[in-house]
């Protein structure tokens, strides 16, 4: 993993996955570069992983272009359809 400026932010909508879990389809881009901006102004440890994907405060920013075995595992949980 290398560090991230917004201009690293790949031009293509983001998923947002915390702990595994899918929270947002399609963030934007810019959404996620203001995102990249302000954890920088606040000193918060973030990276950018070789597929494109930006790791801030335990969550990740997966592009959508990216390759299906970036994205993480989702176990289903009790009651749940796979």
């Amino acid at each position: 993993m290398t560090t991230v400026q917004p201009s690293d932010v790949r031009e293509a909508p983001h998923d947002l996955y915390a702990n595994g879990h899918l929270l947002h389809v399609g963030v934007p881009a810019e959404q996620v570069r203001i995102n990249v901006g302000k954890a920088q102004v606040k000193g918060f440890d973030l990276a950018q992983e070789a597929d494109g994907t930006v790791c801030l405060l335990g969550r990740r920013f997966v592009p959508q272009t990216a390759t299906p075995n970036a994205l993480p595992h989702h176990h289903p949980q009790q009651g749940e359809v796979a």
